[in-house]
């Protein structure tokens, strides 16, 4: 029997191997990547980062365009024709036109005016009370005989008999008027013993001995912006 704790003459010692131990043969190399798999769920959202710094201003766009509007209306009492009465809650009515621009729309002879353009408006009223007036109170109205209605305070002008001579009645005012408003002026005195229908001025024939007209009551819109 060859005692196998011998080194073989003429040949290198042998490493002894254990009893029981496997010996295995060196590592190869490593296989091609395999393919991956499927996409995982999406994970629960983390937190919000903290807010960035304000970033640079912009350049300054475009100038805005305005669109200029005006208009002027008026109302002519022609000699031999009867004085011109305007009851509590009725409108003042403007015969004729003078100009009109911008979207300010008014059909002669009726009492409202239709501004189609919205904006701030400077709106003047004069309107010529004859003496025979005892007492009134004139109004700008915006959007008259609507369930829009309003009687803008702020124009309320109050007339008192003044010793037999005609007296202007005049309403100044800067109004912010909505697309497609009509406006109208309005006596808006109550229909009382005291008060009484506002009388549009007029001249008494024999002052006069030619045909003759009178303006007695004129609005004025002018659109300041849009």
């Amino acid at each position: 029997m060859v005692n196998n704790n011998q080194p073989l003459e003429g040949c290198c010692p042998l490493t002894p191997i254990p009893r029981g131990v496997k010996q295995f043969p060196p590592q190869g190399p490593r296989g091609p990547q395999g393919p991956a798999g499927l996409q995982g769920a999406t994970g629960p959202q983390g937190p919000a980062g903290l807010q960035g710094a304000i970033g640079p201003q912009g350049p300054q766009g475009p100038a805005g365009t305005f669109s200029p509007a005006y208009g002027f209306v008026y109302n002519q009492w022609i000699n031999g024709t009867e004085p011109q009465t305007v009851p509590p809650g009725e409108d003042v009515p403007f015969s004729n036109n003078g100009r009109l621009e911008g979207g300010i729309i008014h059909t002669p002879s009726s009492s409202e005016i239709t501004i189609t353009n919205g904006g701030d408006y400077l709106v003047n009223v004069n309107v010529v009370v004859s003496a025979d007036t005892n007492r009134a109170i004139l109004a700008i109205v915006l959007n008259p005989n609507t369930p829009e209605e309003m009687v803008v305070d702020s124009t309320r002008y109050e007339y008192h008999y003044n010793n037999d001579d005609d007296a202007p009645a005049i309403i100044q005012a800067i109004l912010t008027i909505p697309d497609n408003t009509t406006l109208s002026v309005r006596n808006v005195s109550s229909p009382t013993d005291f008060d009484s229908p506002i009388v549009l001025g007029y001249v008494f024939p024999f002052f006069i001995t030619t045909p003759a007209s009178v303006v007695n009551a004129t609005v004025t819109l002018v659109k300041l912006s849009a």
